[in-house]
């Protein structure tokens, strides 16, 4: 990595990869990190999408939920949520590392007629590699793909798998950027160290990257002043995707809760204990706070997502849907055309 920090340094500093499994004491890029500069490598010459961000009808993004590595339960998920969403996030998975690739996904959800945002990961391939798979992204005309480095194999299922790391999400975003996709970048305000996130996205955006999707804000405060973070470092045309988290059960909010970096909104924790239909009660928290988060300068979109167990995926992909349609409805009346998906 040259661009870091990556999104799971631990409070403490340290590495998501511990000293026993040959990582560092500490995070290496926690007091400084080199700020972007353009490479020299020759780029492709293939330009084949619009890479623009996004116009001013906001994006209604959710994950898709899915079974990993089935294509008829990818279909099955993916048509629940055609005509609601304008495309959906998929990318890597803590608990399965070894998943169909995402131009094959991305395929399958395009022939169901839904948009596909796919996610693109530095640990597993070389930069040859790819350059294949962003090839064959750009063929298919997905209307976005999201650049990052990827977690370390250390996590998830296949710690024997050798990590490749030939590029982080910067060179990752700056190589995409040569086949003219729209790309989303990641961001961590609240993970140490907090003080670099700004930088870095904005070095994101210098490399070629439209769209910033944030780790879910605590408040609208919280996503307003990391937006005027980074456009002080220059990002001032970088649209903004807040992630909103959508809780299904008690033990879903737990899960979200314990994460080292997690951001919980005041009164969730009450509401949720406090309810009886926890489902009912997590789409109104989540419809409220999406509202609330696209009234912020700079926002361009929110990104639904869930902790749900995956074998919850048909629910959850009904709720994603129901919540796209209930918000844009809502934003109708304020922002003409939010009621029409953007095309591509």
């Amino acid at each position: 990595m040259v661009y870091g920090p990556c999104a799971d340094v631990r409070t403490d500093g340290g590495c998501e990869v511990p000293v026993a499994a040959g990582g560092p004491d500490r995070c290496v890029f926690l007091d400084a990190a080199p700020l972007y500069a353009k490479s020299s490598a020759a780029p492709s010459s293939v330009t084949i999408v619009d890479r623009s961000p996004a116009t001013a009808v906001p994006l209604i993004l959710s994950e898709l939920p899915e079974h990993a590595n089935s294509s008829d339960e990818l279909r099955r998920t993916a048509r629940r949520l055609v005509g609601s969403v304008d495309a959906v996030l998929f990318g890597d998975a803590n608990w399965m590392r070894v998943r169909f690739p995402p131009s094959y996904r991305a395929r399958i959800v395009h022939d169901v007629g839904l948009g596909a945002w796919p996610g693109i990961n530095a640990r597993d391939r070389n930069r040859v590699a790819l350059e294949g798979e962003l090839a064959a992204l750009a063929d298919l005309g997905v209307p976005g793909v999201h650049c990052v480095t990827g977690n370390h194999t250390y996590s998830g299922h296949r710690p024997d798998a050798a990590p490749v790391f030939d590029l982080d999400s910067t060179r990752l975003t700056e190589l995409a950027a040569t086949f003219g996709h729209r790309i989303s970048v990641a961001a961590s305000p609240h993970t140490p160290p907090t003080h670099l996130r700004a930088a870095r996205t904005a070095g994101k955006a210098l490399a070629g990257a439209a769209i910033c999707m944030v780790d879910q804000p605590s408040t609208a405060d919280d996503l307003a002043g990391f937006i005027a973070d980074t456009r002080s470092h220059g990002a001032v045309d970088l649209g903004f995707v807040p992630v909103v988290s959508v809780v299904f059960e008690r033990e879903d909010f737990a899960r979200w809760s314990q994460y080292p970096n997690a951001r919980i909104p005041s009164g969730w924790s009450e509401r949720v204990a406090e309810s009886t239909d926890v489902a009912d009660t997590g789409m109104s928290l989540a419809l409220e706070l999406a509202e609330l988060l696209l009234r912020v300068d700079g926002t361009v979109g929110v990104l639904f997502a869930s902790t749900a167990d995956p074998a919850q995926s048909d629910r959850v992909a009904d709720a994603f849907a129901s919540l796209a349609v209930d918000l844009r409805r809502r934003l109708s009346a304020s922002i003409p055309g939010a009621s029409t998906p953007p095309a591509g």
